[in-house]
């Protein structure tokens, strides 16, 4: 009994043996990751602390890499991008891990991490902490401008781009309306593609406060009121000096931005020539950093057909020269029955800049030829004013004519002394032609009735005017001043044959 017992025994220690022995084959291999996992940790840890002696020289940054994990002996992957056009002085010295691949690393914007399973990679560095317990906010890029006393830059437009948030004030510099104590609108390029303004009227009529007493494209002189009050023509300006603008009506083609300044401004830009209503300031086109190449076609009623052509480059180091040509040319039938006009313009802007010195000069060219151009008829006293004829029906004789050719340039240097200090010095000359044969109408009865009379008219303007002036800030104590110290000269010889009558006649309008 007991011998059977034994046996039995040893049977089923046997088969437990046997059973054992087949189930330690499945059980290997987890046995063996745990074993692993246990040890690697250990491993890891005493690659990490470890240190050896490394002797690479200088080299591309990937390279570097590649060596020192051979030599060290770590998986390390990256991407090749993080890498690219970056170099490393080289590891020479005794290291670990972590302090070789720091060293090789240092200067690159790029840092080790290591992943669980023991190998590495890399990744761009963040940004430097604060102090202890500070949070690390995520850089924020701010871009903005001020108008500087000493600098003459385009100030950047309102939202949609079609008026600007600062325009030249004369003395005052470049300056944002805000900061200007005077009503000023200015008018970006933009409004004048928009609106495919043909002359400086279609701009200025923008404003509330301004009229154009003459049509525009079917008259030979532009005229306007601002507040109620008369401007004349000759108080559009150039590049901030008066009298170089075409005399009679000023066309767009070289024209970057059209500035309205409401009110007395002969503190601001000198004595106007054509009336104190307030004055209106062209601001001839530059070159851009991007190279343009643009032409526009256009077609108006009724059967005017033209073109414009505008070429704006930069050149040397830094893009300081530039260069921006304009060209016009429109010629046609008019609105108005029986009338055409031939319109031909063109325009060259130069420029220099450097950090403390900007030069520009300005060239150009307006001829206006307009056949059966109108003209005013004034009422006789007494007599009721008839209704008004249709605007596309002429009334003026046939054979009248207004010819108008302007020539104009100018040249302009600005020199700062200081941050704070900016020497400024112009100079233009224009000169123009202008000739007419046309009817004035007088007497207007209620019944449209009047008398027109046709007087010939040739007349010749030259004008040369000048500007010099040191414009800063200074401050006592915690008061900032601004102060101008300036003078400007404007003088025009005007020659005529006088008014030579050619005629009247009895007509109706």
């Amino acid at each position: 009994m007991a011998d059977g017992k034994v046996m039995q025994a040893k049977s089923v220690a046997g088969a437990s043996a046997r059973a054992g022995a087949t189930n330690t084959r499945g059980r290997a291999a987890p046995v063996l990751l745990a074993a692993a996992m246990l040890l690697a940790p250990m491993a890891i840890h005493a690659q990490e602390t470890s240190a050896r002696s490394y002797a690479l020289p200088a080299s591309a940054l990937d390279t570097a890499l590649t060596r020192f994990g051979n030599d060290a002996g770590i998986l390390l992957s990256f991407d090749s991008t993080l890498t690219a056009s970056k170099s490393t002085t080289g590891l020479r010295g005794t290291y670990t891990v972590s302090q070789g691949l720091a060293a090789l690393l240092a200067g690159t914007g790029l840092e080790a991490a290591q992943r669980p399973d023991g190998s590495y990679t890399l990744r761009r560095a963040p940004a430097a902490a604060g102090p202890a317990g500070a949070a690390v906010l995520p850089a924020v890029t701010v871009t903005g401008s001020a108008y500087s006393v000493a600098r003459s830059e385009l100030p950047a437009p309102y939202a949609g781009g079609q008026v600007a948030r600062g325009a030249g004030a004369g003395v005052l510099g470049t300056r944002d309306l805000l900061d200007t104590p005077f009503a000023v609108t200015s008018f970006t390029e933009k409004t004048i593609k928009d609106q495919q303004a043909q002359s400086v009227a279609d701009v200025v009529v923008n404003d509330a406060s301004v009229r154009n007493v003459d049509p525009t494209n079917t008259g030979y002189a532009n005229t306007y009121t601002v507040r109620g009050l008369i401007l004349g023509n000759g108080s559009i300006a150039l590049g901030g000096l008066f009298g170089l603008a075409p005399n009679n009506q000023t066309t767009l083609a070289g024209i970057e931005r059209v500035e309205v300044m409401k009110g007395p401004t002969a503190f601001l830009n000198g004595m106007s020539p054509s009336g104190t209503a307030g004055a209106i300031n062209l601001v001839p086109k530059r070159a851009g950093e991007t190279a343009l190449t643009e032409f526009t076609a256009s077609y108006m009623s009724d059967s005017q057909v033209g073109g414009h052509l505008d070429v704006g480059r930069r050149f040397g180091v830094d893009n300081a020269f530039g260069v921006r040509v304009n060209g016009l040319y429109r010629n046609g039938d008019t609105s108005v029955d029986g009338q055409s006009q031939k319109l031909s313009a063109g325009s060259v802007g130069l420029d220099f800049r450097h950090e403390r010195v900007r030069l520009s000069a300005d060239a150009g060219y307006q001829k206006i030829d307009t056949d059966r151009a109108n003209s005013t008829i004034a009422p006789q006293v007494g007599q009721l004013v008839p209704d008004s004829p249709s605007a596309s029906k002429s009334f003026m004789s046939p054979w009248n004519l207004v010819e108008t050719t302007d020539y104009f340039g100018l040249v302009r240097g600005e020199f700062d002394v200081s941050p704070s200090h900016t020497i400024y010095a112009s100079m233009g000359k224009s000169h123009n032609d202008w000739k007419q044969i046309l009817d004035f109408g007088t007497l207007l009865r209620s019944n449209g009735d009047f008398r027109s009379t046709s007087n010939l008219n040739y007349t010749g303007i030259d004008r040369t005017v000048a500007e010099i002036g040191w414009r800063g800030r200074v401050a006592t104590g915690p008061v900032q001043h601004e102060f101008n110290v300036g003078a400007n000269r404007y003088r025009a010889d005007r020659t005529s044959v006088g008014t030579i009558g050619l005629g009247t006649i009895a007509s109706n309008i």
